[in-house]
Order: structure tokens, then sequence, then C-alpha cells
């Protein structure tokens, strides 16, 4: 390309770049010098664009990165300088003066440099470098990390411990270098042994960070031979594995924040794992004069110290652990379910409180665009309106107005868009909603609060100490006298639902006011409870039953049913989900007429009530002229699934089984008038702690009986102690629901 620039034309660019100053000639000259490989030239038009752009250190770097390797040159320290003095807290130019300083064997003036440097990026790996070289130190964790690990996989592979998984943990080595200036450096070692053909499936694809550093990563076969991993940018894929072969991976990482808690770090290391765990290390390293906090979930983990220089190194260690069953139904999450250690710098939650406090304070404004929607919302005022009025009216103008979505928008994960931002776009997330509420509520006398949480889907272990790990915001508002806890992202949300997410979450409320912050959890007391209560009519006759079913739901429960007789939903699904409903919990294939919305299709706390007709062609049991049947509850509170095993290892979380709190069902059946009942079952009651179930039979005529069944169903967790004892009300409760009744 360079040949075909003709000597006429360059000479005519390098006539007109003398007389005047034009960019793209400037720009065109440069680039043909640069390929041209014409150093003083581009040198010339390098200090002709800092003459005409002093403030654009671009073109600083760009002349110093020729001058590069000519550091007696006077002209790079002054340029230098003159970045600096552009943009002092630039990371890039402290690097690039420490890097020159070192150079020119200025060794302290360097190692300030980088450490300035890095107290801006602490992810820059090449300063940290510098500074071991410098300081002729070795990497810190290289100083405490295992070594020959080539040895220790002989030593350890062939041991007979084996797990359901087909893998075994030889090692397991996490190391942790905090830096003084903020940001920490991660190494993790493991080594894993493949023992059954599952440990293949479960090792061919192993799954990285992309912004990992994948160090090794390795099969170690049975005769010593070495074959790579083939690495993309978020997987290591292990190709021709054997039983008995060994896998080593070893990555790194730089993490670095931002803001008011750049310096401080929360980290947990889980010592056990699916796989049995020969050893498993936990190392912190951090300078000597820095404190944190430690705290163990699930076991006390005990620790040894030792100095070296200026740094202390704390390890934690366990060894031979045994596999951790994560497949039981229904039971927590791997993080509550392992041995952790957690290690916070963090002092108090109040901290965090007052940060975000004051990282919201811009956001929590009104304006023009707020007052217009108050007006809206309380076109006479709010005289004589009740806090619950107030609320429930902002309640139902932002679900009605506003449509949520999960994506953080805008400003970040953590700072809420302006609520003006929020109405005119008509789009938010959590905390996004429950700002503009906050500020509505302020508006109208309501005393509110963001209050950070983080949903019971997730593990609580990783709140054991101060740090950010909310994943949801919502209200805390006060009504009429009673602290009350509003969910705000439900689009068909009925008012003042108990949210079963939400239920016993840990939670922090935002109040700059209160010095004595600390994590809560969240409480439901005031919220209205997720009722299920059916009304069936069910009349015999021969082999068919036919059903004029009636029910009333409410809370959390009634979302699903706001929803579900939307106007985009037609006759025919509503049939059908009704069809799949029932004929599950009565195990027969029905036939539904008709699905119809009685009332209450609003986001009030009043129950929305429903009707739906079936049959079911079914020939009856018989044993001799008696007539049998089981009662034909549509709704089933217990099951046996959730008892399914003999005993539990773990705790049975008991939102990820139960929707609702309350279960009240009446059943009138009603057979021929030439018939009666004979076979009645008693009257019981059975209770557990918060659990309670009852039945009642009522004979109203000799061919009408009315059953009424109610259960109280809290979200309450089972502790494994407490299982078996729940298990035998739960299958008593079962078996009681199944007794027979008997005609003729």
């Amino acid at each position: 390309m360079i040949k075909r620039i003709k000597a006429r034309p360059l000479k005519k660019l390098e006539e007109v770049y003398e007389k005047k100053n034009s960019n793209d000639v400037m720009s065109t000259l440069y680039s043909y010098y640069e390929k041209a490989n014409r150093i003083e030239d581009q040198k010339k038009i390098l200090k002709k664009y800092i003459e005409l752009y002093p403030t654009v250190n671009s073109f600083r770097s760009q002349y110093l990165g020729i001058l590069d390797g000519d550091y007696q040159n006077p002209e790079y320290a002054t340029e230098l300088e003159n970045a600096l003095e552009n943009f002092p807290y630039s990371y890039s130019i402290l690097a690039t003066k420490a890097d020159y300083l070192a150079k020119v064997n200025k060794k302290q003036d360097a190692i300030k440099f980088a450490k300035l440097s890095l107290s801006h990026n602490t992810e820059n790996e090449q300063m940290h470098k510098l500074l071991r070289d410098l300081d002729k130190t070795q990497d810190e964790i290289t100083q405490v990390s295992k070594k020959e690990l080539y040895q220790l996989i002989s030593e350890r592979r062939n041991n007979g411990i084996k797990g359901k998984k087909g893998v075994t943990t030889l090692l397991d080595e996490y190391i942790v270098n905090v830096f003084a200036e903020g940001g920490l450096k991660k190494r993790s070692t493991y080594v894993y042994e493949i023992t059954s053909e599952k440990g293949i499936e479960e090792l061919k694809e192993y799954y990285v960070d992309y912004d990992d550093d994948v160090i090794k990563s390795e099969i170690i076969k049975q005769n010593g031979s070495i074959i790579p991993g083939e690495k993309s940018a978020d997987e290591i894929v292990f190709t021709n594995l054997s039983v008995g072969d060994v896998i080593l991976i070893q990555k790194e990482s730089l993490e670095r924040n931002g803001g008011r808690f750049s310096k401080d770090f929360n980290l947990s290391s889980y010592f056990d794992s699916e796989y049995p765990v020969v050893e498993s290390i936990f190392t912190v390293i951090t300078p000597e004069s820095l404190n944190y906090q430690v705290k163990s979930n699930n076991k006390e983990v005990t620790s040894t110290k030792k100095k070296i220089g200026d740094k202390l190194f704390q390890t934690w260690k366990l060894d031979n652990l045994p596999e951790v069953d994560l497949e039981e139904y229904y039971g927590p999450s791997f993080y509550d379910s392992t041995i952790s250690v957690t290690v916070n710098s963090i002092k108090t939650w109040q901290e965090i409180a007052k940060w975000y406090a004051d990282l919201i304070q811009k956001s929590v404004v009104s304006d023009k665009v707020v007052e217009r929607s108050f007006k809206e919302i309380f076109p006479a005022g709010t005289s004589g309106m009740n806090d619950m009025v107030k609320a429930e009216k902002i309640y139902n103008y932002i679900e009605k107005n506003i449509s949520y979505s999960s994506v953080d928008f805008r400003q970040s994960g953590y700072i809420p868009q302006k609520p003006s931002k929020t109405l005119s776009t008509k789009l938010g997330d959590c905390k996004d909603l429950s700002t503009l509420f906050l500020i509505l509520g302020n508006q109208a006398g309501l005393k509110s609060n963001l209050v950070l949480v983080q949903t019971n889907d997730n593990s609580s272990q990783r709140l054991l100490l101060p740090n950010l790990s909310f994943n949801h915001c919502i209200v805390k508002v006060n009504l009429d006298g009673k602290e009350t806890f509003l969910e705000m992202t439900g689009k068909y949300l009925p008012f003042n639902s108990a949210v079963k997410l939400n239920y016993n979450a840990k939670a922090l409320v935002i109040d700059k006011s209160n010095t004595s912050t600390d994590l809560i959890s969240l409480s439901s007391d005031n919220n209205v409870k997720s009722v299920f209560r059916t009304v069936s009519d069910v009349t015999i006759n021969g082999d068919n039953q036919n059903f004029s079913t009636k029910q009333y739901v409410m809370g959390e429960t009634k979302s699903y049913f706001n929803e579900f007789f939307q106007d985009d939903q037609t006759d025919d699904y509503r049939k059908k989900s009704m069809e799949e409903q029932y004929g599950s919990v009565l195990d027969k294939i029905i036939n539904v007429t008709t699905v119809k919305l009685i009332d209450g299709k609003d986001l009030t706390s009043k129950p929305l009530s429903f009707e739906v007709q079936f049959s079911i062609n079914d020939k009856p049991q018989s044993v001799g002229s008696l007539k049998i049947m089981k009662i034909p509850f549509v709704t089933k509170p217990f099951t046996k699934e959730v008892v399914a095993t003999e005993n539990r290892n773990t705790d049975i979380q008991y939102t990820k089984y139960e929707k609702h709190n309350e279960y009240v069902e009446e059943v009138y059946l009603n057979i021929p008038e030439s018939m009666k009942f004979i076979e009645i079952p008693e009257n019981k009651t059975l209770t557990y702690n918060n659990f309670k179930y009852s039945i009642n039979y009522e004979l109203q005529k000799n061919n009408k009986l009315k059953i009424t069944r109610t259960a109280n169903t809290p979200w309450d967790n089972i502790k494994k102690e407490q299982y078996p004892e729940f298990k035998k009300f739960v299958e008593d409760s079962v078996n009681t629901e199944n007794q027979i009744l008997g005609y003729k």
C-alpha cells in the first residue's frame, strides 16, 4: 500500500501540512510515516498534535511509546510530567512513570508511583510484579501455596475414596491476597480424581469465569503423562478422559471495587462439596494492620496464623470431608449446606445502611412529574384518609402504570432512577418502583423506608457478615401504627400481600436516622396471608359425579388468578388448566364445562372468586351392596412427597414446597335420595407446631354429607432434627384425608 503512494501526492500533503493545521492531513501523513517506519517524522506530527491539544494525553502516550527504551532522553521525563499535570490520578500514566523510574534505577520513587497507580487500579498485575521485583520479594500467594502438585497427585490418587458422582477432590486450595491499596488477588487450585464413569460426565466440561486467568488445566493420566485441557473463553474441555485420571485446574483473578468500600472485602470459602474432599484449605493474606471479622457456618473451623514481612497469613484447613447431599427434595442451597468460613472487613450493617442512604439521596427527589402523578392519585388531597387507604391508592397507581423489569436501569445495580424517570418511561426495577412509592408516600404523609433484601431462594449464608449481597428491594411503611413490608414488583399482586420469597428473608432497612441498624428477618405479620378457600357441591348419580366448585383466593395466591382471568387468556386455556389442576389432585380424568369469574379481579386484599363446573365419569367401587369412595377434595395441603424419605440430612425449606398459608375446603356430597351414607369417618384434628390439620363430617340428610377440612401451612422451615415428628404429622394428615366413605 505504501508503494502505491506516489511521491508527488505525498509531497503535496506535506506542503499542505506546513501551511495549515488539518487533522485529516495530519492523520493521513502520520499513518504513512508509521507504516514507512519514519520515526522522526512521526515525532514531528505528534509534537504538533501536543502543541494544538495540550490536554489530550493520548498524543503524549503515543509520543512516549515512540521514545520507549530511550529513557535517558529528557523528553521522556518532561512529557510524563506534563501528562500527569493534566491527569494526576491517571493509573495508566502513574504506571508508566513507575516503570520509567524503575528503568532509570530510582527504586524508591518507582515503588511510590507503582503503589499510587495500584491505589486507583488494583487489577494491574504488571504493577504488582514490578513491586515484587523492586522489593526482591516472592509473590505472597506462591509463598504459602501447595508445592509439588504432581507429587501430591501421585501420593493421593487411588486412595479408595469414592462418591456418588464419581469424583473425589484430592485438593481444594483457595488463597486470597488482600492489597493495602484496595482490591485483591485470588488463586484457586483444584485437584480432582475421576473414580467412575459418572465422573467423566461431571468433568468433561469445566466452566470458569470469563475474567479468570487459567494457569493450569491438565489431565494427569495413570502413567504420569500430562494432556492439556482445551480452553475457550469460559470453558475448559477435557477430552479422552478415563476412570483413574486426575484433573488439575489452577486459576487466578484480580478484583477491584470502587466507591466507599473500595478497600473492603467480603470472602467466603466452602470446604466440602458434592464430592468427597481429601484436603480443603483457605488462606487470607492481609497487611498486618488490617482488621477483619471471621465467621464459620455449619461447623467451627479453627485457623493458624503466621507473619511474613508486613503481611499476616491466616489459614483454615479441614481434611477428609464426606460428600454433601444436595439432592434431597426441598433442601437448602449449596451455600447454606456446606461448611464455610467468611472473612469481612466491613464492621457493621449500619455502615452499609448509611452508605446506601447517602448513595440514593439524589434519586429520592420530587419534581413536577411526581407532583402531577400525586395529584392524579389524590385529586381531592389526602384529608380524612387513613394510612392504609393512602398506601393502597399509591400502590394501585404504580402497579397499573409502571411495568416491572428485572434489568437494572441506566445508573447501576445499586442506585435507583429518579422517580420522574420511572414515571416518564413507565418502566423500572425493584428499587425504582420502591423509590417511587417512597417519594409518593412521603408526600402523602406516610413514613416509609427502602429495604434491601436477600430473598429466601438465595443463600442466607452470603449475609453472615456485613456486605452488599442483596438481590431485591422493597418498602417498609408504617400503616396506622403497624410496621408493614410491601412488595412492589407484582403486576397482579394484591396490595399488602405476604410474599413467599420475602418470608423471613434477611433484610436491611435503610434509615439514615437510625444509629443502630442491624440485619433483620422480614416479618409478614401485618400482611395479607395466602388463603385458598373452596366450596364444592358434588352430585353423585351412578357412574357420574358432577361438580360445581367455587374457589376464593387471597394474598399472593390471588396474583395467579388475577392474571389467569385477564382478557387475553382464552376459555379453552382456562378449561385445560383447570382440568390439569383438578385432575392431578383427584387423580382422575375430568371434563370441565365452564370456568367463570365471579368477582374480585383487582389489586385489593378482598378475595377473588370463581366457579368451575366439571364432571367425572368413574364407576364407584363396591363391597357387596356398599358403594365406597374417597372424599373428592380439589386441593391438597399435604402430600407424601415432602416426607418421602425415612430420614433427612438437611432442613426442609418449606417455601420451596408450599405456596399457600391456609386451606379451607368444604365438600357437599349429594347421593340419590334412595340411598344413604353408612360409613362416615370420625372427626379429627392434628397439630405440629404452627401446622394444623382438621377434618369434620356433618350428616345434613341421609343422602347429604358436608365435609369441612382446614389446614394451616405456615412457611416455616422444618429442621432436620424435627423431621421425624413432622413426617408423622404429614402422614397422619394424608391418611386421614384418604379415608373411605360408604353409602348404599
